[in-house]
């Protein structure tokens, strides 16, 4: 029996420094809610929140689209 347990052949390998399609649109949403939500932001308190909306745009996305199909 062979000492190594590592049964993943190099060909099935995935390279961990690519980032992946979703990992790369998720990340150009980022960049685009922190230039919408800092356009939007007066002051010091309110870039700083802005910043926090830019992560958690999805979030935000979600909510306003059932809160529209609610009513």
């Amino acid at each position: 029996m062979d000492d190594n347990d590592d049964t993943t052949t190099s060909a099935t390998r995935i390279d961990s420094r690519m980032p992946s399609p979703p990992q790369a649109l998720y990340g150009l949403g980022i960049i685009g809610a922190w230039v919408w939500f800092w356009q939007g932001a007066n002051g010091f308190g309110e870039h700083v929140w802005a910043v926090v909306q830019g992560v958690f745009w999805p979030a935000y996305m979600v909510y306003d689209a059932l809160r529209a199909l609610h009513g």
